[in-house]
């Protein structure tokens, strides 16, 4: 598992999956549970430019158009940390493989019970991981730390040194 984080460093669309619902995406405002705002100032000291990114705001828009419960989020989430064309060079390729194919199976088991009204809904969210792979905000990743002044569990530290 270690190997797989170490191989995924910069994996901003993980946090862009599980935060989503905390972005305010037409004032480019984002909130965060301990009552911190991210606002114009604080994205013109990290990105150099008011406010979210247009890319990350844009992929935060498809994202909430979705509704996503936590659930779906989840898989998801863990879905993009298996995505094996973005993981460089991995050793245990085969166990890696068994991993994604284990949680598609479950996010298309929960799509299937949950939407079964929307059959494009997967496809969708290919299509959202698909244009995730041109976010790369690693450096950025670590300075919103410092600016708005939370603690970074050690692993996040680890993933984007």
């Amino acid at each position: 598992m270690v190997e797989i984080l170490n191989n995924k460093a910069a994996r901003f669309d993980n946090h862009m999956v599980l935060n989503h619902q905390y972005v305010n995406t037409e004032f480019r405002l984002a909130f965060f549970i301990e009552g911190v705002v991210l606002d114009e100032s604080m994205f013109q000291k990290v990105h150099n430019q008011p406010g979210l990114p247009d890319k990350v705001a844009i992929l935060m828009a498809r994202l909430q158009r979705l509704k996503l419960t936590k659930e779906e989020s989840a898989l998801f989430a863990a879905l993009l940390v298996f995505l094996t064309d973005r993981a460089g060079e991995l050793q245990a390729l085969k166990q890696i493989h068994a991993c994604q194919e284990l949680i598609l199976e479950a996010l298309l088991f929960y799509l299937e019970k949950t939407y079964p009204e929307e059959p494009l809904r997967v496809a969708h969210l290919i299509s959202l991981a698909t244009d995730m792979r041109d976010i790369k905000l690693s450096d950025e990743c670590l300075k919103w730390t410092t600016e708005i002044d939370i603690e970074l569990p050690k692993l996040f530290k680890e993933l984007w040194t």
